[in-house]
């Protein structure tokens, strides 16, 4: 995709949005036959954004199928598989990405098997996610349970039906998680609160003390590498 395509958290929106779907209710969006005796011509799909979004339920319909081939082998290995279909979805969508075309990509078996491989690996930055959470938490910074923590941080998004993240100290302080850990300031507002309930700003900035903040940020460097 160039760069003139949406952006990473509008095709969040999107995997999210579709993901919600079975393929019963996807398929008619995909298969749309002309009506017998007709002479219609084919309509020519141009903008990016629909594009997009019609090669997408095209692979939610493939996940299906294919996770349901894979799934014994995987099973039988004691492999991971994916627990959400957003998950995969995102993960799949940002590979696809990567390549010279990722209209020509389509979901397969060998993809199950990669998403196993890289989870693995993510297993192990858990680990240091727990040990972030838990300094973040004995210095007084938030208040919340390492499951909710280790989620948002991997996934910069909060877990379905789960309360937010509270920030405990200063709002310019909760800033700087923000931006050394590559969340929007949308994602931020989703994932974490302020001790006062309002949103963070960028304005919230100018309360920031670098005396005051030296323990936040000794931690912040420690774990910066993780993300």
């Amino acid at each position: 995709m160039d760069e003139s395509f949406p952006t990473q958290e509008y095709i969040e929106d999107v995997i999210l949005g579709i993901s919600k779907y079975t393929n019963d209710y996807i398929t008619p969006w995909i298969v749309k036959p002309m009506e017998q005796g007709t002479r219609s011509k084919p309509i020519i799909i141009t903008d990016e954004r629909e594009i997009f979004e019609l090669w997408l339920k095209n692979q939610l319909l493939r996940y299906e199928k294919v996770k349901e081939i894979v799934e014994p082998f995987m099973k039988s290995k004691n492999m991971i598989l994916p627990a959400e279909k957003f998950d995969f979805m995102k993960w799949f969508v940002n590979k696809a990405r990567k390549t010279n075309n990722y209209r020509d990509v389509k979901i397969e078996d060998y993809h199950f098997i990669e998403y196993h491989e890289e989870r693995m690996m993510g297993m192990n930055k858990s680990a240091k996610w727990v040990e972030f959470y838990n300094e973040l938490s004995d210095a007084g910074y938030i208040s919340t349970n390492v499951e909710i923590f280790d989620y948002v941080m991997k996934h910069k998004r909060r877990p379905s039906d789960k309360d937010k993240i509270q920030w405990l100290t200063f709002k310019a302080d909760a800033l700087d998680i923000r931006s050394q850990f590559g969340f929007s300031m949308k994602k931020f507002n989703n994932c974490f609160v302020s001790k006062d309930g309002r949103p963070f700003t960028l304005g919230s900035q100018t309360d920031y003390n670098p005396e005051r903040n030296k323990e936040l940020s000794t931690i912040i460097k420690k774990y910066k590498l993780i993300s």
